[in-house]
């Protein structure tokens, strides 16, 4: 089934080989790095990630909404605190799909991996990463610290390759 072109914002995720198929659920990591970092497991928090718990992308409002949905008493503010948050501790990742807002989804262990067809807007999620390899070369070379990373590329997905 092909995604619709004009629904730019709720970009179809396919999943090949990556980490999501793995045994540690995303909103536990959610919530490992939060504790970890020392921040408080809030209720607002704990909706926020509850809210990602899918796997799905979601824009920021779509995330508010989900959680204003199962929890009113969130405001929208704390929303986006916790979505810069988790972002901060790399556990998710924002991305712009193609789209003229960040979508979020859970980052495994620091990573996250996209291929992005640019014309039916077909989002391919793929877990091998030889980017291991240059992470550590920044850190040689430049005394930083990679605590994660996103990777997308672009172009035409088999389908649409074949149409043109």
């Amino acid at each position: 089934m092909r995604p619709n072109r004009h629904d730019e914002d709720r970009a179809r995720v396919e999943r090949h080989g990556t980490p999501s198929d793995e045994h540690e659920a995303p909103g536990a990591v959610m919530l490992e790095a939060l504790r970890k970092a020392g921040y408080r497991l809030t209720a607002a928090r704990r909706a926020v990630v509850e809210a990602m718990q899918s796997g799905e992308h979601r824009s920021a409002p779509e995330i508010v909404a989900e959680v204003q949905r199962r929890h009113p008493g969130v405001g929208r503010a704390t929303v986006y605190r916790t979505l810069a948050i988790l972002s901060r501790l790399c556990a998710v990742q924002p991305s712009l799909l193609r789209t003229a807002q960040a979508h979020y989804a859970a980052a495994h262990r620091g990573h996250h991996h996209h291929f992005i067809c640019n014309r039916c807007h077909r989002v391919i999620e793929f877990g091998r990463c030889d980017a291991d390899a240059l992470a550590v070369q920044l850190e040689r070379q430049w005394g930083v610290r990679v605590q994660g990373h996103l990777l997308e590329f672009y172009g035409l997905c088999q389908v649409c390759a074949d149409e043109s």
